[in-house]
């Protein structure tokens, strides 16, 4: 695969990190209390305490499968690989929609100022989505072929947590710009 392919399909892959991977998904999710969960852009994504959390949770719960079947014809799948492969996706999909309605339930009636610390509790319950990712991806990599899995992207094969946090127990500190707060 050359350059230009690789350069092409991380492309592709940051769209769908951008997107949350959850096209055709509705814009407000239940447990949203009637709030847009994601799209817009920046100007949806920062709220008046900066950061929508909603966004930020569906991104955290975007499905890596989902990704990785947008890449069929460049890995070269064969038809029975991509229906074990949708299986899959929709297995994994099933679970986080689930854990997706159950977190975003509480955020209703939560303050704006207090969605992003509920956001940080939240945490150890995103660990576990990420980890049910992991998993799936675990299984796709035993549908396909060493040389298939190879020309898997990196960033689904060595940990997708959607929105750019990685698996594992790591905590990232919060960083703020210089001059707030």
């Amino acid at each position: 695969m050359g350059g230009a392919d690789m350069a092409a399909i991380r492309d592709r892959i940051a769209s769908a990190m951008a997107e949350g991977g959850q096209e055709g998904r509705p814009t407000t999710a239940p447990g949203a209390g009637g709030q847009t969960a994601r799209g817009g852009g920046l100007a949806a994504m920062l709220g008046a305490a900066g950061v929508n959390p909603l966004t930020l949770l569906d991104r955290s719960l975007a499905n890596p499968v989902q990704v990785l079947l947008e890449l069929e014809d460049d890995l070269g799948l064969s038809a029975q690989q991509t229906q074990q492969i949708q299986l899959i996706s929709s297995e994994l999909q099933e679970l986080l929609d689930a854990r997706r309605a159950r977190l975003g339930r509480r955020f209703d009636g939560v303050a704006t100022e207090d969605a992003m610390a509920l956001f940080q509790e939240l945490q150890p319950e995103l660990r576990e989505g990420r980890e049910e990712m992991q998993a799936a991806m675990t299984r796709v990599q035993g549908v396909l072929s060493p040389e298939q899995w190879e020309r898997v992207p990196p960033p689904l094969r060595q940990g997708w947590g959607g929105a750019g946090l990685r698996g594992g127990d790591r905590e990232r500190p919060i960083r703020r710009r210089p001059g707030q707060g």
